[in-house]
């Protein structure tokens, strides 16, 4: 379940051995003053290793150091130690050191980022199990002793988490973008990438849908890969340490590993909430016409407030034709420009709530068949949905 992982090394110690490239800071030809040299970390001789980063790309993860000081030029034009929000480690055998592994920032400290499937197999396309996953871990752990870098995985703080789910479909995945393409996710950005892949995002958060197979053969054309198989690839992406907390509540990889049912649990929820969402009972709608047919869809969602919801999506139907949510939105803004921000926003998003769910109704309804299948959007839908609860169980 778990892909991408991004960590931040807290108790970490580097050899002298480490094969580590070291980038230096800039150098002003016309002063001799090198900028953006810092200091990166310390090694197990004690030697303090300077530089703007550090980095070592490894063919399963790569590992960057970034300095947690920064300096400025004082009036002797000489660097000049600038205090962010980072506490000294020892004050009186080395005031100017500052602690590297501060586990409160996103960008600064020591980082690996990788594919927990790929530590095990050529590609991240197989879901690990439990077990197989904390072989991955322990692998990444010896793999980084053998560079010379000695940690403990376990301690690591979060700071991304990606976990997916594939499913299996009856049809290439071109056959379900028209389905996609109706779908929007609360509190997050649409961002289109043709018929090959569906992202959704905002600055804490992305939810991907995409063509696994087609990924992989864009990375690896000689992979082999079976002819006719078509995978779809669901990925929740928790890209800040802040929305891990917020999201999961745990803040080391040994506290996932403890309460890993509820990182699946959320995984499942996201999905569900933004995509699974809603029932549809083909049954129902076999034999009606284009009005009873929104009147049940209505009835099934909203239950005995229906009918007003049967008449609003009657009404907003023309304007969906004529004009998108961002229209329509900033013509809420004009007309109500007279109200608080707070209720100005409030509306704002009911409207567009409104506007996109009914799109997708309207969409969903829809009895053309989509291209390369057999099927409507509803039957897409229902299809996708019934194989995923399936995969997750």
């Amino acid at each position: 379940m778990i892909d991408t992982l991004r960590l931040n090394l807290i108790d970490c110690e580097i050899k002298r051995s480490c094969p580590l490239t070291i980038q230096q800071g800039t150098i002003d030809y016309s002063t001799g003053l090198i900028h953006n040299d810092n200091d990166l970390f310390i090694d197990n001789t004690g030697k303090i290793v300077r530089g703007s980063k550090a980095y070592l790309n490894d063919e399963k993860f790569n590992l960057t150091i970034q300095p947690t000081i920064e300096t400025e030029l004082n009036d002797f034009n000489r660097n000049k130690i600038k205090v962010k929000r980072f506490k000294r480690i020892n004050e009186t055998i080395q005031p100017d050191l500052y602690d590297w592994n501060n586990e409160d920032d996103e960008v600064k400290g020591i980082f690996i980022s990788t594919s927990l499937p790929r530590l095990l197999n050529e590609t991240n396309l197989k879901t690990l199990s439990f077990s197989e996953q904390q072989t991955a871990l322990k692998n990444l752990e010896s793999k980084l002793k053998e560079y010379g870098i000695k940690t403990n995985i376990n301690n690591a703080s979060l700071s991304r988490v990606d976990t997916f789910t594939n499913i299996k479909t009856e049809f290439p995945f071109y056959s379900y973008s028209n389905l996609f393409d109706l779908m929007e996710c609360s509190r997050m950005k649409s961002v289109g990438y043709g018929n090959e892949s569906f992202l959704w995002r905002n600055g804490n958060q992305e939810l991907m849908i995409y063509d696994k197979v087609k990924e992989m053969r864009d990375k690896k054309p000689d992979i082999k890969i079976l002819p006719g198989k078509n995978i779809m690839r669901f990925e929740n992406r928790l890209l800040k340490k802040r929305k891990i907390l917020s999201s999961i509540k745990f803040k080391t990889v040994g506290e996932l590993y403890k309460n890993y049912n509820e990182l699946k649990e959320f995984h499942i929820k996201e999905i569900s909430k933004k995509i699974f969402r809603f029932t549809f009972d083909e049954i129902k709608f076999l034999g009606k016409n284009f009005y009873e047919k929104k009147a049940i869809l209505c009835k099934d969602q909203y239950g005995n407030k229906w009918l007003d919801e049967f008449i609003r999506l009657i009404g907003i139907e023309p304007l969906i034709k004529v004009m998108d949510v961002d229209y329509l939105l900033g013509i809420v803004e004009r007309l109500d420009a007279d109200k608080k921000p707070v209720a100005l926003r409030v509306k704002k998003s009911r409207v567009k709530k409104f506007y996109n769910d009914s799109k997708f109704f309207i969409g969903i309804l829809d009895e053309k068949l989509n291209d390369g299948s057999s099927k409507n959007n509803m039957e897409l839908y229902n299809e996708l949905k019934t194989k995923f609860y399936k995969e997750v169980a």
